[in-house]
């Protein structure tokens, strides 16, 4: 199959790291699927902070990269790349060069783009959604854009619905009345996140945090109960942030840069390593708008065979309920991760148990080749 697939910024961003759930999954599906013969295609925009030549190592694809000359989020950035990449998928079926397009997307608008090349080209379009469509932002223009009554015209041109989690797929469900919708989980590369031994873990317990200083994402709830937790225990707090978060000279970033058992990392070159060598892996988010429903660095941190601790927003709660792979806190609060991370500091054995239960989880239904089994049978009904 000639297989294309469309989402924002698939490159490498400063410090040489994919960051995105919705990035890292393509990356991972699409190189599987290149190793099976297929002939993959990317169509994307140029990340941000990105890296000198983001895209020169994806060798199993040919990659259309795009530059905006709009900010990241403003209707230009998606109007110019969604004209971009219509006029690119048109082009490839002129050519044969594209027999099925998979469009990748956290927000429900970025099915026009999938919906135009349906209509233009008459190509058949997977569209796989990251987050449910059903959650409010707070935000006046976005919750308007994200009414119903547009998400269905905007996602009218799919010929398959796709979710990344179930809370996703009933999202969906419930929004188009379509019974077939089908979740397939985000695609982990086992034999690269796998676990270490007791003794290939850091010197003292260390809890981590993938991800950037936005608020949805919860890390200030985290620090606080960071401090809460350092009264008790001898540990460190190791952050991985994107390059604008690093560099930012909010209050936060500031309360970081003073504690001394704060580890920050920036971008990390080696997240397999970094997960693996913690002892629990913290998601505080405050809601799962934009990002992936189930966090990649989750997933990750979960194949590693290390414990989760989430709250309970969009699919974490039912992530750690089919794996028993971690435990959530409930509502998002700086004293429920610090009860919930003291205990697990707390026992070992207790970790050790959840951790294995979170590996076997991912090996069974997020491994990259059964993602990619899952998807390859999906693309071939569309042909």
């Amino acid at each position: 199959m000639k297989i294309g697939f469309i989402a924002t910024e698939i490159g490498l961003q400063k410090g040489g790291a994919y960051m995105g759930g919705n990035v890292n999954n393509v990356i991972t599906v699409s190189q599987a699927l290149a190793e099976r013969g297929h002939d993959i295609i990317i169509i994307t925009t140029t990340p941000r902070d990105t890296a000198p030549n983001p895209t020169a190592n994806i060798d199993w694809a040919t990659v259309y990269e795009y530059s905006p000359r709009f900010d990241h989020g403003t209707p230009g950035y998606f109007a110019s790349f969604s004209a971009y990449a219509t006029r690119t998928v048109a082009k490839l079926r002129q050519q044969n060069k594209l027999n099925v397009l998979t469009v990748h997307a956290g927000f429900p608008l970025w099915g026009l783009v999938g919906t135009a090349a349906n209509i233009l080209t008459d190509c058949p379009v997977i569209h796989v959604q990251y987050c449910p469509v059903d959650q409010i932002s707070g935000e006046s223009i976005y919750d308007y854009l994200n009414h119903p009554w547009f998400i269905r015209r905007y996602l009218s041109g799919a010929d398959e619905l796709v979710g990344i989690s179930p809370i996703v797929s009933d999202s969906l469900r419930n929004l188009t009345n379509q019974d077939n919708i089908q979740t397939i989980l985000p695609a982990i590369n086992t034999d690269i996140y796998t676990p270490v031994p007791e003794l290939g873990k850091a010197e003292v317990p260390t809890i981590s945090y993938l991800g950037s200083l936005n608020e949805q994402k919860g890390l200030d709830l985290l620090v606080d109960a960071f401090v809460d937790i350092q009264e008790e225990f001898d540990c460190q707090l190791r952050l991985g942030l994107e390059v604008r978060s690093k560099e930012s000279g909010s209050e936060l970033a500031k309360r970081i840069e003073e504690n001394p058992d704060i580890d920050v990392n920036g971008i990390v070159d080696d997240v397999p390593k970094f997960l693996a060598e913690s002892h629990i892996f913290v998601a505080p988010f405050r809601t799962t708008m934009g990002p992936a429903d189930y966090p990649l660095a989750a997933l990750e941190a979960m194949s590693c065979g290390i414990p989760i601790v989430v709250t309970d927003v969009g699919g974490l709660k039912q992530l750690v309920m089919d794996s028993n792979g971690g435990v959530c806190i409930g509502e998002p609060s700086a004293k429920g991760i610090s009860s919930t991370v003291s205990d697990l500091l707390k026992n070992p054995n207790k970790r050790s148990t959840i951790g294995l239960r979170a590996r076997e989880y991912i090996l069974q239904h997020c491994s990259e080749s059964s993602v990619a089994d899952q998807l390859e049978e999906l693309l071939e009904e569309k042909l």
